[in-house]
């Protein structure tokens, strides 16, 4: 019994491995392994030509609530292949004293670039939960600054 187990195992393994899935292993070319995906997949990103909005499956992601700490996460369009030296959002709202306040005069606050993950999708990771931001993003790197603008900051926007 256990050799048939065995055995069925096995052959799941060798048809999976001959359909090319790898289930996360390194894969092996020559007798070596090959490298693990970078930080930077692509050599640039495309151009920004205006203020962008929310466009859809596989695109812009404004993620008030993260699963994880429950902060705003900014998952960009899968054309961005190369991490921006800069994400900042702008925050309009202060908590204080057990009370969500205006704030007279906003901030910028800078948000963690995170890796290619989610659709192989760039990760912004923002202090706050998206409610406190007034939905403007801006991404900028060493050739351009991209601008997108999420008309209802306290939901999740796609």
């Amino acid at each position: 019994m256990k050799y048939l187990l065995l055995a069925i195992l096995f052959a799941a393994v060798v048809s999976a491995v001959a359909k090319g899935e790898d289930y996360g292993a390194p894969v092996i070319v020559d007798g070596t392994p090959e490298e693990e995906p970078t930080a930077t997949p692509g050599p640039e990103n495309p151009r920004c030509a205006r203020v962008m909005t929310a466009d859809g499956p596989m695109g812009f992601l404004w993620k008030a609530k993260s699963d994880i700490g429950g902060k705003l996460t900014v998952i960009f369009p899968t054309e961005f292949r190369k991490p921006f030296a800069r994400v900042e959002v702008r925050r309009i709202w202060n908590y204080r004293k057990g009370k969500l306040v205006y704030r007279k005069k906003p901030i910028m606050d800078r948000c963690a670039i995170g890796g290619f993950g989610n659709g192989d999708r760039l990760h912004a990771r923002c202090p706050y939960p998206g409610s406190y931001y007034d939905g403007r993003v801006i991404a900028s790197d060493e050739q351009q600054v991209c601008e997108w603008q999420v008309p209802c900051p306290s939901m999740r926007q796609d």
